[in-house]
């Protein structure tokens, strides 16, 4: 995929952009949840995972599918 059509997937799925002058990447929020977007069409989601530690963080690569 494309970082373009990253973009629009994390639209869809009620991501909101929260950074607009990285050029690097893109990074929206959704709930407790965050999304990175390389410019690269690379990405990382990270979903808050019910733990001990309530900073513990989990990628989940099928929230956007």
């Amino acid at each position: 995929m494309t970082s373009r059509e990253i973009v629009f997937a994390a639209y869809l799925a009620g991501f909101v952009r929260i950074s607009l002058d990285d050029s690097i990447r893109i990074n929206f929020a959704r709930g407790p949840n965050f999304l990175n977007i390389q410019t690269d069409g690379t990405w990382v989601f990270y979903k808050k995972i019910p733990a001990e530690k309530p900073d513990r963080y989990g990628a989940d690569f099928e929230s956007l599918c």
